[in-house]
């Protein structure tokens, strides 16, 4: 820890402290809408069809109020983010320089390059257009006479939010463009949305938690329903940040050294280690209390479904929410990469075997995947476990 604290302190090493704040703003900004709205498009909305009026009228109310802070809170980080882009493509201009309308205009304006059909300001402008629109769509639902479409709006923000993001991966020119640079291209966008998503999911919940005093002991079972839902799409978001994650990291380091001797290596580490950790409660969730929630309600032990499904499930996926808010913290410290901060040795190129043992690795997740869906249908099918 000493030693990532002393690399803090080196300019070139480490972006400056606006860089740190703006960066972590705008990725909790999509966390955050990402999360709820997917949350409660497949999560809360399904659980809730056959669920008591009243525990469906708490669970709505609070689980829309979620998605309207949310988008909040990616409104308010969208300027500095952008801000911050003007100012680092353009040399000698500092962030209070970069936060004027004038120099960001002129950063989105800047002519395409010989050779290309698109100029990279005009694909930031059409993903912060859509970056807006995907923020003020939750923020509707502070509007009473408008959370009955809430299944609707966050059903829209999602894919419209991915999509954003996914702009700026067009290149201006197919020149030079390899199965490697494409699907460098591709991993690379895939592991912050789905690492955002799985995050934002994670503190959605939490929040929607809050509500559990003023439930009936029959909410049991739908917390259950709504925990198993988000724990189908948080294992396709951990398979994927898996396999990015090792494509990436072997872009980035060249040799198991330099994750201890360079700076973006014990951040790198660090990030790893967090992850690790969310794993590891997603694990306690999903092979110790779903399968307990299943038994009991195929025992008809209602009460007891409620007392874990209100009680223990909030305080584990308290847990994992501190630890995923810190994971997108550090994110904004990898700078760089470790190969470049060891001497500036080249990325290596992607080969055919490992092209091969990526397409094996997303094999093997999707076959998990679809195993582990028998476990989560025995919530909903009690009689499975008899």
């Amino acid at each position: 820890m000493s030693a990532i604290l002393a690399a803090a302190v080196d300019a070139d090493v480490v972006p400056p402290l606006w860089r740190l704040v703006t960066k972590f703003g705008y990725f909790a900004g999509l966390a955050a809408v990402m999360g709820s709205t997917l949350v409660h498009w497949t999560a809360v909305r399904p659980a809730l069809r056959d669920a008591d009026p009243a525990d469906r009228t708490v669970l709505t109310g609070r689980s829309t109020l979620v998605m309207a802070w949310s988008g909040v809170v990616l409104l308010a980080a969208l300027y500095p983010q952008l801000a911050g882009k003007a100012a680092r493509a353009t040399d000698g201009m500092s962030f209070g320089d970069g936060l004027a309308p004038s120099a960001i205009w002129a950063y989105l304006t800047v002519p395409a390059k010989h050779g290309a059909w698109v100029s990279p300001g005009c694909l930031v402008l059409v993903t912060y257009v859509l970056f807006a629109a995907s923020a003020v769509l939750p923020i509707l639902l502070f509007r009473r006479s408008l959370r009955d479409r809430a299944g609707t709006i966050a059903a829209v923000t999602f894919p419209l939010l991915v999509v954003a993001q996914l702009v700026t991966a067009i290149p201006g020119t197919l020149d030079g463009q390899t199965a490697d640079t494409w699907t460098m291209t591709v991993l690379s966008y895939a592991h912050p949305i789905a690492g955002c998503t799985w995050v934002g999911g994670i503190v959605a919940l939490v929040a929607l938690a809050r509500a559990r005093a003023r439930l009936s002991e029959a909410a049991g079972l739908v917390w259950g329903r709504i925990w198993r839902r988000f724990s189908v799409a948080a294992e396709v978001c951990v398979g994927v940040v898996i396999v990015s994650g090792l494509w990436l990291g072997w872009k980035s380091v060249g040799s198991p050294a330099q994750l201890w001797e360079t700076p973006y290596g014990r951040f790198l580490l660090l990030k790893i280690a967090l992850v690790a950790v969310l794993i590891g409660c997603g694990a306690v969730n999903e092979f110790v209390l779903l399968p307990r929630i299943a038994r009991l309600r195929a025992a008809g032990d209602t009460r007891s479904v409620f007392a874990i499904a209100v009680g223990h499930f909030p305080k584990i996926v308290t847990l994992e929410a501190v630890v995923g808010v810190a994971v997108l913290a550090v994110v904004p410290f990898l700078n760089g990469s470790a190969r470049e901060q060891a001497g500036g040795t080249a990325e290596p190129p992607a080969t055919g075997a490992l092209f091969t043992a990526v397409f094996v690795l997303l094999a093997t997740v999707v076959a998990a995947f679809f195993a582990n869906l028998k476990l989560h249908e025995r919530i909903d099918h009690p009689e499975v476990t008899r």
